[in-house]
């Protein structure tokens, strides 16, 4: 080595590099050679839209993870229901419509319309007014303490098509989970308390024990304040979970669990 001159270093080290590569070229490939084929066969693909909720999609070589907003949900929860929003108008003697008194929900195919007791007195007749301008008139099933419900009663010679409400749980529900309110405007907000009461079951005998069971009454959002009287609430996965209805002095969500449990309690009755 002390015998070369640096241009003869140089080219020794050119002729070292070059056979290290070869050497690690056979190696690499000898290697990939015997790798399962799964291993360079493998794609993964990631659309990025936003950073919110990701579904994955997967094939026998191919992974897709899509990413959606929020924004989708929001979009999506008020298209489902928006067709069972109805206004709710009394009506004179004289056939003469009023202003709206509120908001009501179609919360089921049989026609029953809920909305906030504190808008519909029970002197008044009211009618419904459908998404297409349709009025239907109303009958007054029971009365509960936030909520009322009707029943549309189309005219015997009239034929009338309506869509209801997607009726959601709340019994899952969440402080902090993302809700979306929708009635004269849409509002997009969270939960930030649910009220329990607690139902008590007295015994009989010695056989059933006295039992004690907490159960949703109210939901308070970060939007009631804003929201109209009977107005949708409405999950992210589209489901309603409650109107907005005036309870002592302030706007708050009566859930779907209260409301089935008066309608069928109304039906009990009426049997």
């Amino acid at each position: 080595m002390d015998d070369l001159n640096k241009q003869q270093l140089v080219l020794l080290a050119l002729l070292v590099s070059f056979v290290s590569s070869i050497a690690t070229g056979i190696v690499t490939v000898t290697l990939m050679q015997q790798a399962p084929k799964e291993v360079g066969q493998t794609i993964s693909k990631v659309i990025e839209r936003t950073i919110e909720t990701v579904v994955p999609i997967k094939g026998p070589n191919i992974t897709e993870t899509t990413i959606i907003k929020e924004e989708d949900f929001v979009v999506s929860a008020i298209e489902r229901n928006k067709g069972g929003i109805v206004l709710i108008r009394p009506i004179a003697p004289d056939a003469t419509l009023g202003e709206v008194a509120s908001f009501g929900l179609i919360f089921s195919n049989a026609g029953n319309v809920v909305t906030d007791a504190s808008s519909v007195s029970g002197d008044s007749a009211y009618v419904a007014e459908l998404p297409n301008g349709t009025i239907v008139s109303l009958a007054r099933v029971v009365d509960g303490k936030s909520v009322s419900i009707f029943e549309l009663t189309p005219k015997k010679d009239e034929k009338v098509e309506w869509q209801s409400v997607l009726v959601g749980k709340a019994e899952n529900l969440k402080v902090g989970q993302s809700v979306v309110s929708f009635g004269s405007r849409a509002g997009t907000g969270i939960i930030s308390e649910l009220v329990f009461e607690t139902e008590k079951s007295e015994g009989t005998g010695t056989t059933t024990p006295r039992t004690e069971t907490k159960k949703l009454s109210l939901i308070k959002t970060s939007t009631n304040s804003r929201d109209d009287s009977g107005s949708a609430v409405i999950a992210l996965d589209g489901g309603v979970i409650g109107v907005v209805a005036f309870r002592a002095g302030e706007r708050v969500t009566v859930p779907t669990d209260v409301i089935v449990s008066l309608l069928e309690s109304s039906k009990k009755k009426a049997q």
